[in-house]
């Protein structure tokens, strides 16, 4: 199992001591460079950057960076969040690990992907429906990867199905089950 042993640092921000959220920054010995491209595929959109190697992306508020042998998190409440979200990530980081060979890895970064193409195949009825006021901004948040695509019900219908493989497929997602 990976990321058995770590040791977890959770603080303020450095850049903003002030601020009433904290940041984890978690160290290991395990070595994730191989694996980062799975993770890519899995979380995707990311920024991802293979040279460093280094993985980014957004999840229910948080900004999770994952290097070769350490983890960061923001926008976290305290150390008790810092913990939970760990181990999530720590519970999908594994089962990613042992479901790489059903996995197409992706080096796509979410730079790659811009918010006009994805724009173009949305409904744009501006509905709201996803908690964004236009489609327009449903679709940068979908590109930054500050959304899921599954928060627009409208893509969804079966007439969508050609373009939601299309968004799904510029985000990566080509294995995507429906």
């Amino acid at each position: 199992m990976l990321l058995e042993s770590y040791q977890m640092n959770v603080a303020p921000p450095e850049c903003l001591p002030s601020e009433i959220s904290v940041t984890a920054a978690i160290e290991f010995e395990d070595d994730l460079t191989e694996l980062l491209p799975y993770l890519n595929a899995e979380f995707g959109p990311c920024v991802y950057d293979k040279t460093l190697p280094f993985l980014r992306f957004r999840r229910d508020g948080k900004v999770i960076a994952i290097y070769s042998k350490q983890i960061g998190i923001a926008g976290l409440r305290d150390e008790g969040e810092a913990k939970e979200v760990f181990e999530w990530l720590r519970d999908t980081i594994n089962s990613v690990a042992g479901r790489k060979a059903t996995i197409k890895p992706s080096d796509r970064s979410i730079g790659d992907v811009k918010p006009l193409d994805i724009f173009k195949l949305l409904p744009r009825n501006n509905c709201g429906k996803c908690g964004f006021a236009t489609c327009m901004a449903f679709a940068a948040a979908l590109a930054n990867g500050d959304t899921r695509t599954e928060k627009c019900a409208e893509l969804f219908h079966e007439t969508m199905r050609e373009k939601r493989d299309q968004i799904l497929r510029m985000l990566g997602k080509v294995d995507w089950q429906h």
